[in-house]
C-alpha cells in the first residue's frame, strides 16, 4: 500500500471518530511518513500495512481521550460511576483487572442503593412510629426522635462516604489510563 492510499483509507475508515482526533491521527501519519522520507507514490512500511489495526487503535485512544476529558473536576456521584465503567470498556481488554474494577464500582453502587433504601425505609417507619406512639399516648417520644436523627445522620454519612470512595476510584481508574496513554506515545516516539 502506498502514502497515498493509506490516507484514503484512514480518512474513510475514521469518519465516526471526533473530527479533531481524525485530524490528530491524520498529522501523526502524515508527519511520520514525512520524517521517513515517503512521497505519495512511495509503498509505505510493512508494520503499516496493517490498517484494521491502526483504525481499532485510533478508535481506543479516542475513546480514552473522551473519558479523560469527561473526568476532570467531576464529582457528580453516578457520572463518576458511568465514567469508571466507561474508562473499563474503553480500554477495551478485558483483562483480570478491569473485571476486578468493574465489580467493585457495581458493587459499592449497589450496596449504597440498598443501604440508602434501607435507612430510607427505617427513617420513614421511625416518623410513623413517632406520629403512632404521639398519637395513642399523648406524648412525644424523645428516645424515638433520637434513633431518627441517627438514621438521617448514617444516611447522610453512608452517602459521603461512598461518593468519596466512588471519586478516588475514578481518579485511579483515570490515572491508569493516562499512564497508558503516555506509555503509548513514549512508544510511537521511539
Amino acid at each position: 500500500m502506498n502514502r497515498l492510499s493509506f490516507k484514503i483509507a484512514l480518512e474513510n475508515r475514521l469518519r465516526d471518530v471526533y473530527e479533531e482526533d481524525k485530524k490528530e491521527a491524520l498529522e501523526y501519519y502524515n508527519e511520520l511518513f514525512d520524517d521517513m522520507g515517503l512521497s505519495d507514490n512511495d509503498e509505505i512500511p510493512e508494520e503499516y500495512q496493517n490498517i484494521e489495526k491502526i483504525i481499532k487503535d485510533i478508535k481506543k485512544d479516542a475513546r480514552i481521550n473522551r473519558v479523560i476529558e469527561q473526568s476532570k473536576n467531576d464529582n457528580n456521584l453516578l457520572r463518576n460511576i458511568l465514567i469508571i465503567i466507561g474508562a473499563i470498556f474503553a480500554s477495551i481488554f478485558v483483562s483480570p483487572f478491569a473485571i476486578g474494577m468493574l465489580g467493585l464500582v457495581l458493587g459499592l453502587f449497589f450496596g449504597f442503593i440498598g443501604l440508602f433504601i434501607g435507612l430510607i425505609g427505617g427513617t420513614i417507619g421511625i416518623i410513623f412510629g413517632i406520629v403512632n406512639y404521639s398519637i395513642s399516648y399523648n406524648t412525644f417520644p424523645l428516645g424515638m426522635f433520637g434513633l431518627l436523627l441517627i438514621l438521617i445522620g448514617l444516611t447522610i454519612l453512608s452517602f459521603i462516604f461512598v461518593k468519596f470512595i466512588i471519586i478516588k476510584i475514578k481518579n485511579f481508574v483515570v490515572n491508569k489510563l493516562n499512564e497508558r496513554k503516555s506509555r503509548k506515545e513514549n512508544k510511537y516516539e521511539k
